[in-house]
């Protein structure tokens, strides 16, 4: 039975190159039988190869892999690039990174990618990039995770102006679910934007 005001749920796909979650087919199902719109989420690793020049695309093709096998439709939701890693020494990489794998990935689903991330991430690993390229990023919405009380985000990034989807708690419970899960508010302006046509 379906949480009341809970209707959509992202859940994770892949993780860097060759990582699948796994049960993650078994997570969609249940989910879709209980009525909800999904969407999927990769892991980006921009750390983990910093030297292949094409770990981003291996990186994509293990997402769009699975995500063939997952049969997300109209109704379901655009994916997603969780950006919590990157290389310490060099934000340019990771904002390059990020950008070609959004790209890529936005071009083969017809859809604009949501950007997860947190300040604390985007101060390890984003901040101090060039500012073209960071403006470049900004312009994908913004899954910002904040965990507070209150009506909107309190630990904002001073790259988007805006967020689309808000992580209020990562210590949530919902019917049906084992277990914590995250818990998220969308903006109500936003919601379109969000589900694939």
């Amino acid at each position: 039975m379906k949480a009341a005001g809970v209707s959509l749920a992202w859940i994770k796909l892949t993780e860097g190159t060759t990582h699948r979650n796994p049960g993650y087919q078994l997570k969609f199902d249940s989910a879709r039988k209980e009525g909800f719109s999904c969407g999927a989420y990769h892991f980006g690793r921009p750390d983990t190869y910093a030297g292949d020049p094409r770990d981003w695309e291996k990186e994509a093709n293990n997402f769009l892999l699975q995500l063939e096998k997952a049969e997300l439709k109209s109704g379901d939701l655009v994916p997603v690039l969780d950006v919590e890693k990157g290389m310490k020494t060099d934000d340019n990489h990771n904002v390059q990174w990020c950008l070609n794998w959004l790209e890529f990935v936005g071009n083969e689903t017809c859809t604009t990618p949501l950007v997860y991330s947190a300040r604390w991430a985007w101060q390890l690993y984003i901040m101090k990039a060039e500012k073209d390229i960071q403006q470049e990023l900004a312009k994908y919405p913004l899954w910002l995770a904040s965990y507070n009380k209150g009506i909107e985000p309190k630990r904002k990034t001073k790259l988007w102006d805006a967020w689309a989807v808000w992580q209020y708690t990562g210590y949530g419970k919902i019917d049906g679910c084992k277990g914590r899960v995250d818990l998220n508010w969308i903006a109500g302006n936003q919601l379109e934007n969000l589900i694939i046509k």
